[in-house]
């Protein structure tokens, strides 16, 4: 005679869904929902980093623009502390360890004044969520000593 394998026929029901289907979309949103917070966790912490970085660069730019308008060494160093202090403060970033190295062995007219700024924070303090440790942000800048300008004033 004929074969008679039955096959089964799958009939959508009326939301277009299979039968068997039901619950699925909770279970894949129960899933994938803290891959996706975690993800937006890692964004705003990687943008915080660039946030700090831009931060004590410019820090490190007003400080040593700032030494470089001083003839005197120790007017220097106190005026790239104050601007680099000022712009850090500015900008709303405590630092747990804050470093500025003033170096104006080349403070003279066509010389150099360098500063460097060290900032570490807390990660904690960076992604809002508890974490051990802390991140090191240094930036280094070099300006010229103007020739002609009022060296010394």
């Amino acid at each position: 005679m004929g074969n008679t394998a039955h096959t089964q026929r799958v009939i959508p029901s009326a939301s277009g869904r299979l039968r068997g289907d039901a619950g699925s979309a909770v279970v894949e949103v129960a899933i994938l929902a803290p891959v996706f917070l975690l993800l937006l966790a890692f964004v705003v912490f990687v943008g915080r980093i660039g946030s700090l970085s831009q931060v004590v660069t410019s820090a490190a730019r007003d400080g040593s623009r700032a030494a470089s308008l001083r003839g005197s060494t120790s007017a220097a160093e106190a005026d790239a502390n104050d601007a680099v202090a000022s712009t850090m403060g500015d900008h709303g970033v405590s630092c747990q360890d804050l470093r500025i190295d003033v170096d104006t062995s080349g403070a003279q007219p066509g010389g150099t004044a360098i500063v460097t700024v060290t900032c570490a924070v807390s990660l904690s303090g960076l992604t809002g969520f508890p974490l051990p440790g802390d991140k090191s942000v240094s930036a280094r800048s070099v300006q010229v000593i103007d020739r002609y300008g009022a060296a010394g004033s």
